[in-house]
Order: structure tokens, then sequence, then C-alpha cells
């Protein structure tokens, strides 16, 4: 059986561009001073209602993975909050995504004994119908517990694998 946890991303991102091209590798220096230079996004977004970490002062965040969970998953909605951008807030609304930056982390967390895992599929289509063929598995059943399970992003060139920047993410039951 195929769970309901689905996740969609949009990755942007910050540009640490080395002479002719190269690009840096995540560090705290030039990157996020927490985490050896990663930013951490939690698969759920962040707690409700918004908290933050006294010690390096970021929102603090949902990593849950598990059933029953409302994850962005890349479906128009009509938005009906105040920052909501005029062709949104109607009929087919925008595309409901979780956004992520380069030297980012994924975060999900889970328990081992719970049978979920975490995948990378192909593109949206992929998403709606829960069609694994061709995913990447990113977190086996195992990974989510005691310390979760991490998918980084590195750098730009990691948006551009065929999805401008998009990432689809879902979880199947063995």
């Amino acid at each position: 059986t195929l769970s309901k946890m689905k996740l969609s991303i949009f990755l942007f991102g910050l540009s640490s561009l080395l002479p002719n091209g190269a690009q840096s590798v995540c560090n705290k220096n030039k990157h996020f001073p927490y985490n050896k230079g990663y930013y951490i996004e939690g698969a759920a977004g962040y707690s409700n209602p918004r908290e933050y970490d006294s010690v390096n002062r970021s929102p603090v965040i949902n990593s849950t993975w598990a059933e029953g969970v409302d994850y962005q998953d890349g479906k128009n909605k009509i938005c009906t909050g105040r920052f909501c951008s005029p062709e949104c807030k109607i009929a087919p609304g925008c595309q409901n995504l979780m956004y992520a930056t380069t030297c980012g982390k994924m975060r999900f967390c889970y328990p081992s004994t719970s049978g979920d895992d975490v995948w990378l599929l192909t593109d949206q289509n992929a998403l709606d119908i829960c069609d694994f063929t061709g995913a990447e598995q990113v977190c086996s059943k195992t990974d989510g517990r005691n310390k979760c399970c991490d998918y980084a992003i590195e750098d730009d060139a990691e948006m551009e694998l065929g999805t401008h920047g998009m990432r689809y993410f879902a979880s199947k039951k063995n």
C-alpha cells in the first residue's frame, strides 16, 4: 500500500561562485553559520505556532514524516492569506509548495517501526499517482530514527537536475 505522504519543494539558490564558475562547498563561513553551513528545513514546515530557537535564532522546524500530516503536495490551491499574490487568490490558485534553498537540508523524522521511507520522485505526475518508476531512495525505513534523515541540497547545480529546482518526495510501504 502506498502512503499519502507527499511533498513538493521548489529550490532557490544562494549562489557562491568562485573564480572560473567553480561552486563552493557549503560551509558555516560562507553560508548558514550553524549545522556545518546548512540551513535545516523540516518536511512538515515549521512549528505551529511559530517558535524560534534561542541558540541560533532560527524558526523551530517540524520534521515529522508521517501519514495524516498535511504536506505541500504541489497541487494548486487558492490562497486566502494577506500576503497572497493576486493571481493566487483566484481559481485555479497557485502550486502549494515548500521553498528551500541551496546549502540546505530537508529533514525527515519518523519512527523506525513505522515502515516509512523517503523517495525522490521524477516529477509532479509521479507524485500525484504514486509512481515510483525511476525514483531514488533518499531514506530507508530505519534512517528516520534517532537522528532523522537529511536530503542535502549542495549548490546551484543541484537545482538543474531537469526539474528546474523542483523536488518531489513520497513514501511507500511494503
